[in-house]
């Protein structure tokens, strides 16, 4: 090929080339222009989208801390809460729902709803057959179910018809609901009953005691009898008859005495949660204003009778409350420590022996208009009370002697007038026993012919009766009839005497009070209880002689002479 001819195409080739590329980068150009005209709008739509987006998710955060919380409270909530689907399964239960059936949550899900229900009781859920059809409704009412294990569950019950279909179920449980009035109920009998147990038991004693004297009466004389008569006589078989038949009444009565007095239920239980349930039970009932304070441990184990410390500290409780009438506090404590009260120095009145064993003290006080002296010293007195109408029966603090008697305790009460009143129990470490019928002596009685007996007894047959056999064995009798002269009688010369042998229950000073003076003087004087009802004594076992009406001629010369 010439070279003008090749340098022509050349020419050709790069002018056409130069155009291609001027054409491609025009259109390249162009798109770009047409992109970044596009790119505006949409850079701002991403910052509009961006910002919605931000906020939907702070919407959706907050949201998620309300339904973190919501969740928590149905999960703790008491009132058991469900949900069903369409066809009836649990898709949803907190723990009380579950629990209150004895499942697990996870147990329950997935379950139909009829499972915790009995067929029998099928009847009570008629109510419910119209919700299935409607997509709104609801229901309320009790009803029985059935535990996993098999029980009877009674329960309110509240179903509504979500509008995704299925159900929601609201339980609760009822016997929790009531169990509080159940108990409080239960237990208000139960001090009603004990109270009237006590009110018998009083009139039983006052029946035991009239009867041992008049059969203490007939068998002394026909023992006279039987003494003065020639042996081998129709008079003397006679005499010997009447006494075996005193001896059958008294065992007669004797007999009553068990059926109406059994053994004390001894045995351990939780004396500080009893104490506990005690102040719940009266700060229920009583005005706010009125405040009760429990100082001591949570839960201590204790030996005794449960019934008779229930009854005395909801006594001792409501005399508290009623002393403070509509305002004032009340101070409970259960201590190994001796409590200490302001109250101290002021008048005060006390059953039982404050023994050297002491290892608890059980204390009830209050701020209250208190007691005044004279009234404290009959406060453990059957029938007394300083209230009027049906309020004042006198067997409240009836239980705090039976209490001492029962459990060898030391029962203290301490109060001053416009200040209050404080009781105050102490229990030995270890329960001690009663001491035996006509135990053994605390030491030898030696007494001479013509020796001097203080007898004190306010039955006057018998007292003749027993007199009558201090002189037959060479004794000189002084008979009394009652505990308030005896005791000036003492005063008088107590020396002279060579022995006491006294009543426990009479007018003026009891037996009980009478030793307290013999044994305060520091006297010497043997003393000899003989009653129809020796386990009344607080004190037996300071006594030297422990004789059970209806008494023996035989018993009773035993008693003085060894």
């Amino acid at each position: 090929m010439p070279s003008e001819t090749k340098r022509d195409l050349e020419s050709l080739g790069t002018k056409e080339l130069q155009h291609s590329l001027e054409k491609s980068i025009k259109t390249l150009t162009n798109k770009l222009e047409r992109e970044m005209r596009a790119l505006l709008p949409a850079e701002r739509l991403s910052e509009i989208k961006s910002d919605e987006l931000s906020n939907f998710i702070l919407n959706l955060m907050t949201g998620s801390k309300a339904k973190a919380e919501l969740w928590e409270a149905l999960n703790s909530s008491r009132d058991g809460i469900s949900l069903t689907n369409q066809a009836g399964e649990f898709i949803y239960s907190n723990h009380a729902h579950a629990g209150l059936f004895g499942y697990e949550i996870t147990e329950l899900l997935g379950r139909h709803w009829s499972t915790l229900y009995n067929s029998q009781h099928f009847e009570h859920l008629e109510p419910l057959a119209p919700l299935t059809d409607s997509s709104a409704g609801s229901w309320r009412g009790e009803m029985i179910g059935v535990s996993k294990y098999g029980d009877q569950i009674v329960h309110d019950l509240a179903i509504a018809v979500r509008t995704e279909g299925g159900f929601c179920f609201s339980t609760r449980d009822v016997e929790a609901r009531k169990r509080p009035v159940f108990e409080a109920i239960e237990l208000e009998r139960k001090l009603r009953d004990a109270e009237r147990k006590a009110a018998i038991q009083i009139m039983r004693n006052a029946v035991a005691h009239d009867f041992n004297n008049v059969i203490g009466s007939i068998s002394s004389y026909a023992a006279i009898l039987a003494k003065e008569l020639p042996p081998n006589t129709r008079l003397s078989d006679y005499a010997s008859r009447i006494s075996a038949a005193a001896e059958r009444a008294s065992a007669v009565l004797s007999t009553f005495d068990d059926e109406l007095e059994p053994s004390r239920k001894m045995q351990e239980f939780d004396l500080a949660a009893l104490l506990q349930q005690t102040v719940e039970l009266i700060s229920d009932t009583y005005p706010p204003d009125i405040q009760i304070k429990y100082e001591g441990p949570l839960s201590f184990a204790f030996h005794g009778d449960e019934n008779i410390f229930s009854r005395t500290l909801f006594n001792m409780l409501k005399n508290g409350v009623e002393a403070l009438e509509d305002a004032g506090l009340i101070k409970v404590s259960l201590s190994r420590e001796e409590p200490h009260t302001e109250l101290a120095p002021a008048p005060r009145e006390s059953i039982g022996e404050l023994r050297s064993d002491v290892s608890l003290w059980l204390a009830v006080e209050d701020n209250g208009k208190g007691i005044r002296e004279s009234r404290l010293r009959k406060i453990f007195d059957p029938y007394f009370s300083t209230k009027t109408g049906l309020l004042g029966r006198g067997l409240g603090l009836m239980s705090l002697r039976e209490l001492a008697q029962s459990h060898d305790a030391f029962v203290e009460v301490i109060s001053r007038v416009d200040a209050g009143t404080v009781f105050r129990i102490a229990l030995p470490s270890k329960l001690g026993s009663h001491v035996a019928e006509n135990h053994e002596p605390r030491s030898r009685i030696s007494l001479k012919v013509g020796s001097k007996i203080l007898v004190v007894d306010d039955e006057p047959e018998f007292l003749e009766a027993i007199c009558d056999w201090i002189m037959h064995l060479d004794l000189r009798p002084v008979p009394i009839t009652n505990g308030s002269h005896a005791a000036r009688r003492l005063k008088l010369g107590a020396e002279e005497f060579g022995a006491i042998v006294t009543d426990l229950t009479m007018p003026g000073l009891s037996g009980d009070e009478l030793l307290k003076i013999v044994r305060d003087t520091a006297l010497s004087v043997p003393v000899i209880l003989v009653s129809g009802n020796p386990d009344a004594s607080l004190v037996k076992e300071q006594y030297d002689r422990v004789l059970r009406k209806p008494l023996t001629f035989e018993l009773l010369r035993k008693a003085l002479f060894q």
